[in-house]
């Protein structure tokens, strides 16, 4: 097997809700085709929706897909074939240039106690404690206890989208995975399938390469072990391989295949299904995968959506097969190996098109799991069902039954992995170190460094107190958040189309403060606050940005002199506070009058795809836009110096990737930084040229930026959770220098309250990337140790200790830190 040398491609699976597929005579033409076709279908169906109201109609799935989607098509129908792959490798040739060893390594902040989308879950067939479950957006895990602990396996992978898993039980260090999401076109696609035979350490492509893989995402994989063959269930095609993938037949060319499942004790019969082609249904194959047969007895012929199917060792002749058909989930099992069927339920399908898991207890055939928003259970063979509502995340995409225990079953949902030891009777979280949120957006305050706050895909907005377990303080899905620059105990969260929440206590309890907003906002509505007045803030809704000179109550429409068009970000400028901007789709305004009026300039050539906009920290004609497409036609960077009265693409050398946020260092207004899907970039010279500051970070969609006074860059990202940097030493002319080899840091710390004196509270920020023990003490000018500071077994995360100075004397000290046999210090200075 060669190195990591990925083919890739960029997809859509375009599979409506089965309520819009029913109203459409034909599929999707294309991929804004079928954005514009759900628009129509929702705005028909739920024409007067609350937020409150649609959960289960599958609408806010559709309109994360479209938030995420429809910006990077640019000017195009489609997603542009292989760009993903291309922006990559442009990515790692800048790497391989670049001065890597100088730079600063990013640490990860968590959070490690929630997580986020879990598309695919395999357990290992002789070990219990080794389990692998893919991820929507933040790739391949790991644990080896069972669930208590995670490792990351394909942090630098072209996409951490891995919907499928597959071990080969002769040799389980050989495993596939499929990559990509594909559920009705959502966020990140697939680049084929690829191998390991080190257990996910190093993996390798497959024959279903870029050239062939273009426009495919992967839904389940099988080996049969007996005989060598491998199968693979993608959104365009059934295909087959016996050479471990390096060479692929497709049996079955159209639709979209959600399943494939041997048999369980044979060595020749699969089962398959399928939807989006005239044949649609449940296919049998008796010849190992070579010819396939659709089976009719019973079973409905037409209206077939998303399908699962689950079998069982206990009975291997009954079948179970879960389909979105019409307006219901139905719910069919055959007895005598798929000849003939009955109808043995029929449920709300409760956007079972993106929803849709079902499996078999290997003991009891009659015992069922049939998941979608929630958990449902059947003790009768699927004639009645009882919603199973234990400490389970809702909105469920995967199953698993460990080969080695009948007992255990396990869960994937948006809310990560769990665990049943007793035949589902109850479940727990093993969610432990699994980092995998998906974050819309971030914030901190300026008071405290080990205070910041995110809004994230369907697990609410969360607070971070300086550990890695982090806090719930509003549910939903979360997005802008706010911390009070003088006052940190104030905080907004936000859930979709502008629903904003105000805490002034830190977050512990949220009131609702949409007074005198007269309007929704968009799916992400933008929000800003005043960075000298903790009770100003400013929110850009579909047509009107609202203010507030009083935390909220209430608020009100500012002057404009063309409406918002649905906003994308404000910003405002460090040194001049009158100063704000605020960009749309197309649209770019400017106030200098605190925020009262609003006047449109002229519009950078983005192609409706502006999705950040940053501000000079000291002079407000000076500004940057991004756009999130790949559309070549379009600058991914753009810069004003005259107010936005004239705009020049300064995408430069950067790679042709969607960008998403943009921000200025207010200690050095030279220095911007960009985040992209792939990476974080910098560019030391405002714009002119552009680096990669991606040491230690995946490659993952990079959300939001923010800049924090202590000298610190932090990141948002969408599937691995929060990232910080140290920025404070950085030395740009060793970044751009001649490349070298990258160092990722294995330890940092930096001392805070330094010069210390009198009523200065000194602490040490310190973090490694590898669990293990970790000592820091306190050493005089002469190397003698002081006194001890922490000594102890550390998780793998950013911490931090005080250090009580109040009876030491006047002098130079030194702050050492030993972990995992790496040692950093840092001189600290006592003032009296």
């Amino acid at each position: 097997m060669r190195p990591i040398l990925l083919l890739a491609s960029v997809s859509l699976a375009l599979s409506p809700p089965v309520d819009a597929m029913a109203q459409l005579a034909e599929p999707a033409r294309s991929t804004r085709d079928y954005l514009e076709q759900m628009e129509r279908y929702y705005q028909e169906t739920l024409p007067d929706f609350r937020p409150e109201t649609v959960k289960g109609t599958g609408f806010k799935p559709f309109q994360r897909i479209k938030w995420f989607v429809e910006p990077r098509l640019g000017d195009g129908d489609n997603l542009i074939p292989g760009a993903r792959w291309d922006s990559w490798e442009a990515l790692r040739d800048m790497e391989e240039n670049q001065n890597r060893a100088n730079l600063p390594t990013w640490f990860n902040l968590g959070p490690t106690n929630v997580a986020g989308r879990t598309l695919a879950i395999e357990v290992h067939p002789d070990d219990s404690n080794i389990v692998f479950t893919g991820t929507a957006s933040g790739g391949l895990w790991k644990s080896t206890d069972r669930g208590t602990s995670w490792t990351p396996m394909t942090d630098l992978l072209p996409t951490l989208a891995v919907g499928a898993i597959e071990i080969d039980a002769d040799n389980p260090d050989h495993m596939w995975i499929g990559t990509g999401e594909g559920w009705g076109g959502d966020m990140v696609h697939g680049i084929g399938v690829l191998e390991s035979w080190n257990g996910g350490v190093d993996w390798g492509y497959t024959g279903m390469t870029y050239n062939v893989s273009e426009g495919r995402d992967i839904f389940e994989l099988e080996y049969n072990e007996a005989t060598g063959t491998l199968l693979c269930a993608s959104d365009n095609g059934l295909f087959r391989s016996t050479d471990n993938g390096a060479t692929w037949t497709e049996p079955m060319e159209l639709g979209q295949w959600k399943d494939v499942e041997l048999k369980p004790g044979s060595t020749d019969t699969y089962f398959a299904c399928g939807h989006g082609f005239a044949e649609a249904g449940v296919y049998r194959s008796t010849d190992d995968g070579v010819t396939w047969t659709r089976l009719e007895g019973g079973l409905p012929l037409d209206g077939i959506n998303n399908c699962r199917l689950a079998m069982t060792k206990a009975d291997p002749n009954m079948i179970y097969w879960a389909v979105i058909r019409g307006s219901a989930k139905e719910v069919y099992r055959s007895t005598d190996g798929g000849d003939t069927w009955t109808l043995r339920s029929t449920q709300d399908p409760t956007q079972g098109w993106y929803n849709l898991a079902i499996v078999v207890s290997p003991t009891d055939p009659e015992y069922v799991f049939s998941n979608g928003v929630r958990c449902y259970r059947s003790v009768n063979g699927g004639s009645s069902w009882s919603q199973w509502a234990g400490n389970v995340h809702v909105d469920h995409h995967a199953t698993a039954i460990d080969p080695s225990d009948d007992n255990a079953l396990w869960l994937g949902s948006d809310g990560g992995c769990f665990l049943s030891t007793s035949a589902g009777s109850s479940f727990l979280p093993r969610n432990a170190g699994l980092v995998t949120l998906q974050l819309y957006a971030i914030n901190h305050g300026y008071s405290d460094l080990n205070f910041a706050v995110g809004g994230t895909q369907d697990n609410g907005s969360w607070r971070y107190t300086g550990t890695s377990s982090f806090g719930s303080i509003l549910g939903g899905d979360g997005f802008e958040c706010e911390v009070g620059s003088t006052n940190g105990n104030i905080v907004w969260a936000e859930i979709y189309y502008g629903e904003h929440y105000r805490s002034t206590n830190g977050g512990s309890g949220m009131t609702f403060m949409n007074s005198g907003i007269t309007e929704d906002g968009p799916w992400q509505t933008p929000t800003h606050m005043d960075y000298g007045d903790d009770n100003t803030l400013w929110a850009g809704h579909n047509s009107k940005i609202f203010k507030t000179t009083n935390g909220g109550n209430p608020w009100y429409a500012v002057t404009m002199d063309n409406g918002l068009g649905g906003g994308r970000a404000i910003a405002q400028c460090w040194g001049d506070q009158d100063y704000l901007a605020a960009c749309a789709g197309t649209r770019i305004f400017v106030s200098s009058d605190h925020g009262e009026t609003f006047n449109q300039v002229s519009n950078p050539a983005t192609a409706n795809t502006m999705s950040d906009i940053a501000i000079h920290p000291t002079d407000p004609n000076i500004m940057m836009v991004t756009a999130n497409t790949y559309s070549s036609s379009v600058g991914k960077v753009h810069k004003t110096t005259d107010g936005g009265a004239t705009w020049f693409d300064i995408t430069n050398n950067l790679p042709n990737e969607p960008c998403n946020t943009v921000i200025f260092s207010h200690d050095n207004p030279d220095w911007v930084f960009v985040g992209s899907d792939l990476a974080v970039y910098a560019s030391f010279n405002g714009g002119d040229t552009w680096v990669p500051f991606n040491v230690g970070l995946p490659h993952v969609v990079c959300t939001d930026l923010r800049w924090h006074p202590d000298g610190y860059l932090r990141v948002g990202t969408y599937g691995r959770g929060l990232w910080e940097i140290d920025i404070a030493t950085v030395e740009p002319s060793d970044v751009e220098g001649a490349a070298a080899p990258e160092v990722v840091q294995p330890v940092t710390m930096r001392l805070h309250g330094n010069p210390a004196s009198s009523g200065t509270a000194t602490t040490v920020r310190f973090g490694i990337r590898e669990a293990g023990h970790v000592e820091l003490a306190l050493y005089d000018a002469t190397g003698r140790r002081v006194r001890d500071l922490w000594s102890g077994e550390h998780e793998a995360r950013v911490d931090f200790v005080p250090v009580d100075t109040n009876d030491l004397s006047a002098g130079i000290y030194f702050v050492r830190m030993d972990a995992n046999g790496h040692t950093a210090s840092e001189k600290l200075v006592i003032e009296r």
